[in-house]
């Protein structure tokens, strides 16, 4: 892939108690043989997602699966909706029960077999998001003071799943539960705030999966071509080699064992170990496609948080352009605007130019914001009334006359400011001069021309061709929209894709 280039144009609260789950087990002599290791004949399983508490997606078809004996036959049910379903002889079964409203209520999800009955309780009909990325996805948050009860959480490991917890303080501070793992951690930090604040706007049962992996690539969770004798459930010999950069690792031990449930859509926060990627935008384009497959839902929502600037892995420039790339050629994908991470913890001032410069640390503060701000692009999508701007100003213009350069943006609001009052920092300009294998670039002065175009000038440029905004790994910029949203960065010079 070329690098991505901008192309122009200016053309209800109720109570929830915490039931608990009943299994009624028949022994009956075997009739058919398990058709996967450990099933047992008569015995029909669901998929390890299925738990108490479980929160289902509003609106959209309701879809079960599991495994079972082959030929077993059996019944699954929820409200006033029942249907019928046989194990394949692949030892796999699935069913579709007809979708429901956000009502309001608890349910019971039946699944019932000639081997027996299980049932799962205090089930939700609501907004249903899958959340994965790498560590600043995973970054625990600790502990809350509050019990949000139509607000469940539940998280995805590499041979487990943690099942669907009501957000009390106790579930929250403490993360995997009790499934006898001794692996403890809080609940993510933007998994919890996402999830609350959706809930909070909306007033419906909210419920977020969340998979992640420290350091990983994308490689990692775009398809499905490692092809071991990993074990797919608990127990047998754990998975083997850097989990991180494995392909396909984790699209199929945490991806896949989220879908096919119908969800609202996915959130995504990775891209710092992907530096030095330069086909980082094909890799993202491939991976909605893949998951979009996975979950059968062709158009399913993809909103990516913007990695803040950092040093790690080569600097986040690649990927900065991969991801606005992304929101204009990829349809259904967003971007949550981050560029502000590091506000209020400068750490210095550019030697070259004397702005203001962001920590290198890939791990920025104000996770709560990213989530939140993410929350609002979600809350737009399903058409709730915001009431503000929800995406950073992004260039869709620019254009050259005399010694003056002139950028029109979108997704200003009710026009662009800076945040803190000063003089626009971080936009660049260049007559075209080549320095260094590059162009040349010089500190242009810049001012808000209109509501939403910026004019910028330099001594010594009298026919500028190419403008940049915020590129540097560390830039601490300060253009934003009014509802206070910071500008994407971006630079002209990109050749055709």
């Amino acid at each position: 892939m070329e690098p991505p280039r901008f192309i122009p144009s200016f053309s209800a609260t109720f109570r929830n108690p915490l039931p608990r789950r009943a299994t009624i087990a028949a022994c009956l002599a075997p009739a058919v043989l398990a058709s996967l290791p450990g099933v047992a004949p008569g015995e029909v399983k669901p998929a390890m997602l299925f738990s108490d508490h479980m929160v289902l997606q509003r609106d959209r078809p309701i879809r079960v699966w599991g495994e079972g004996a082959a030929g077993e036959k059996l019944s699954v049910s929820i409200g006033r909706s029942k249907v019928s379903g046989t194990v394949g002889s692949d030892g796999k079964w699935r069913v579709e029960l007809p979708a429901m409203k956000a009502d309001g209520k608890p349910h019971t999800l039946t699944i019932a077999s000639a081997g027996g009955e299980t049932e799962f309780e205090d089930i939700l009909i609501g907004e249903v998001w899958f959340l994965a990325g790498q560590s600043n996805m995973a970054a625990g948050m600790g502990g809350v003071g509050d019990t949000v009860e139509d607000l469940r959480l539940m998280s995805i490991d590499h041979n487990r799943v943690y099942g669907w917890h009501v957000a009390t303080p106790d579930n929250v501070a403490k993360m995997p539960w009790t499934d006898g793992s001794k692996r403890w951690r809080s609940v993510s930090h933007v998994a919890y705030h996402f999830g609350r604040h959706l809930q909070e706007k909306l007033g419906v049962p909210v419920g977020v999966m969340h998979a992640d992996h420290g350091g990983s690539v994308i490689a990692a969770w775009m398809t499905d071509t490692v092809k071991t004798d990993w074990p797919e459930l608990p127990g047998g010999k754990p998975v083997t080699g850097d989990l991180r950069t494995l392909v396909g690792n984790l699209f199929r031990y945490k991806v896949k064992k989220a879908a096919p449930l119908n969800v609202g859509g996915t959130v995504w926060w990775q891209g710092e170990s992907d530096g030095g990627n330069a086909k980082y935008g094909d890799n993202l384009q491939s991976m909605v496609a893949t998951w979009r497959e996975q979950f059968e839902q062709p158009e399913m929502p993809f909103i990516a948080i913007q990695i803040a600037p950092n040093t790690f892995a080569g600097g986040p420039l690649l990927v900065w352009e991969a991801q606005t790339w992304a929101t204009k050629n990829v349809d259904g994908f967003y971007l949550a605007p981050n560029q502000d991470a590091w506000v209020g913890h400068s750490k210095g001032v550019d030697g070259a130019t004397g702005w203001p410069t962001s920590g290198g640390n890939p791990h920025p503060p104000a996770k709560d914001q990213a989530a939140r701000r993410a929350a609002d692009v979600a809350r737009q999508l399903i058409g709730d009334e915001v009431g503000h701007e929800v995406f950073g100003p992004s260039v869709i213009d620019h254009k050259a006359r005399g010694d003056k350069f002139y950028v029109k943006f979108e997704h200003v609001g009710d026009g662009l400011k800076a945040r803190d009052g000063e003089p626009l920092t971080w936009f660049e300009i260049s007559d075209g001069t080549e320095a260094g294998g590059g162009l040349k670039y010089v500190k242009a002065e810049a001012k808000i021309f209109s509501k939403d175009v910026v004019e910028l000038s330099a001594p010594g440029v009298d026919r500028p061709v190419h403008a940049r905004y915020g590129w540097s790994p560390l830039a601490m910029t300060n253009l934003v929209n009014s509802a206070g949203l910071p500008a994407v960065t971006f630079r002209t010079d990109l050749p055709e894709k």
